[in-house]
């Protein structure tokens, strides 16, 4: 009878000529089959479960995602009712490329394997990328090490201020338009470099492929990926940067084609691939789930499944961080924030000057620059391998101490910095291939705890913002890092001595970032208070 009631209700408010409830189910039909392809069409969900004749309005003890209201299963189509909507559906279904995966409620695997695509093409920004192309930079510009050096410092300095407008644009327009931009200003960027001939067109290229790349695309893939991903967040990340770990053997495919076809052509040709692969990735790349009527992904069934709205807010509820949300503002106040931006700089400085100038230090320690192959086979595989374990670590650390991942990452530079003061020691091409193992394990580690830090310890309503300003200070890190990096190696200072000095510094870092507390923790603390003098003052 209620569900009679309730369809009678429905059928005077949606169907023409039903005032009094009288209209007949063809003319109900047809009018559900206009709001379903249009639906459809749009991306934007018109039509509930509910509102289908025949389709009880009692509360279901599992309510799909909205994503999940395309499917005709969910609809009834195998009822006589509905076949003049069955084939509505399947003539609009073709119009959403991902139709069956959004139908199932899983949009958020989506966006996780398109943003591994657009990371991947975006790797053509960093500093082990650009490394391919320096030898002919420099002997055909006349370019020596420490000049060059000193461009891509102020390159990444100049992508320091970038990265808080990228940071402000997808906090407002959302991640998906400034991706499809960040592809095209790749392509462009790469082809002035292969067509540069002085040195400020070098710099323009340089700049406009890193500032596109690293500080456009990656970031707001990053940002957008959290956004799709609550409770499982470091989850995502961690299998993002496992899948897009393949981006490491870019430079290797960009030596291969610099020894074919010279630097100049390899830089448009991978310009124009690279570029285009983020443009066809962002297609897929939707900003924010309430936007398109969808839900993020909670730990329901699986990682990756979508949540009812119940069991959203339930999990919410629980979750402290959800009702947390700290601005750019009050963030730069808190001791955290500035805890790991301190932890962060330390750990750039190591990682860019190795890796921009790898060659001439295994050259300095007596390696041949056949020994970089080891190097970057094994930053490779133990990048993939640690990320996704390290996915899987932070969330097991609980939020109230989330901010002791960041000291995870430390470690591993700490083991890094270890292996390269002890480079010539240790026999063989061992040496080598252990730089490279926790090289690539600081590197997985750091790209999951640095995408999920920022929304755990803040809140997403500002994590664009804050994520800036923490990229911000990272980026003048590796700007610095080659610079130093050159400067020691040109006055004749030994690397194992610049090693251990960096080497302490961790040390320092780690101990900063458990000097300090969360947000998470001060509110607990105000709650726990709360309670109390509520339960003093009731007894």
């Amino acid at each position: 009878n209620n569900s009679s009631n309730n369809n009678n209700r429905f059928l005077q408010g949606q169907a023409s000529g039903g005032g009094d409830g009288s209209c007949n189910n063809s003319s109900s039909q047809h009018d559900l089959s206009t709001r379903l392809l249009r639906t459809i069409s749009n991306g934007t969900p018109v039509v509930k479960l509910r509102d289908w004749p025949g389709v009880s309005s009692e509360p279901m003890v599992k309510t799909p995602s909205a994503a999940s209201l395309y499917s005709p299963v969910n609809f009834g189509m195998g009822s006589e009712h509905h076949q003049h909507a069955k084939w509505t559906l399947w003539l609009a279904r073709p119009v959403c490329i991902c139709s069956r995966v959004v139908s199932r409620g899983h949009y958020a695997t989506v966006v996780l394997v398109a943003t591994v695509f657009a990371v991947a093409g975006s790797f053509v920004g960093h500093s082990f990328s650009v490394a391919p192309y320096n030898a002919g930079l420099m002997e055909d510009l006349d370019l020596t090490r420490t000049a060059l050096s000193s461009l891509w410092a102020v390159t990444l300095i100049c992508s320091a201020f970038w990265l808080n407008l990228i940071g402000a644009a997808v906090d407002r327009v959302g991640a998906q338009p400034v991706i499809m931009l960040g592809g095209f200003a790749m392509m462009v960027g790469l082809s002035t470099l292969g067509e540069s001939s002085t040195k400020f067109e070098v710099f323009v290229a340089l700049t406009m492929v890193r500032l596109s790349s690293v500080e456009t695309v990656d970031f707001a893939c990053r940002h957008c990926l959290t956004h799709w991903f609550v409770q499982n967040r470091g989850l995502a990340a961690g299998a993002l940067n496992a899948m897009s770990s393949i981006g490491f053997v870019l430079p290797a495919l960009e030596t291969m084609s610099v020894v074919s076809y010279g630097w100049r052509d390899s830089a448009v040709l991978f310009g124009l691939v690279c570029g285009g692969l983020v443009v066809l990735s962002s297609l897929f790349l939707l900003s924010c789930p309430e936007d398109h009527g969808l839900l993020q992904s909670v730990d329901e069934e699986g990682p990756f499944c979508g949540a009812s709205p119940r069991d959203q807010a339930q999990a919410e509820f629980e979750d402290l961080s959800q009702t947390i949300e700290v601005s750019l503002r009050e963030a730069l106040r808190l001791p955290v924030f500035w805890a790991v931006v301190l932890c962060w700089s330390v750990m750039c400085i190591p990682w860019s000057g190795i890796n921009f100038l790898l060659a001439s230090i295994l050259k300095q320690q007596g390696f041949g620059q056949q020994d970089a192959v080891y190097v970057y086979l094994m930053l490779s595989i133990f990048s993939a391998i640690t990320a996704l374990f390290c996915g899987f670590l932070v969330d097991f650390i609980p939020k109230d101490r989330r901010q002791r991942a960041v000291a995870i990452v430390n470690g591993c530079m700490l083991f890094a910095l270890l292996a390269g003061a002890f480079l010539v020691q240790i026999p063989w091409h061992i040496g080598p291939a252990l730089l490279g193992i926790f090289l690539g394990c600081w590197e997985g580690c750091g790209n999951v705890v640095s995408t999920v830090i920022i929304p755990d310890l803040f809140g997403k309503k500002a994590a664009g913002s804050i994520r800036a300003v923490f990229m911000a200070s990272a980026q003048v890190s590796s700007g610095i890092g080659p610079l130093v990096t050159a400067i020691v190696m040109d006055v004749g200072i030994s690397f194992q001595y610049l090693c251990l000095m960096l080497a302490i510094l961790q040390g320092i870092g780690i101990l900063a970032i458990f000097g300090v507390t969360s947000p998470q923790a001060n509110a607990t603390k105000v709650r726990k208070k709360k309670k109390a003098k509520t339960a003093a003052s009731t007894a």
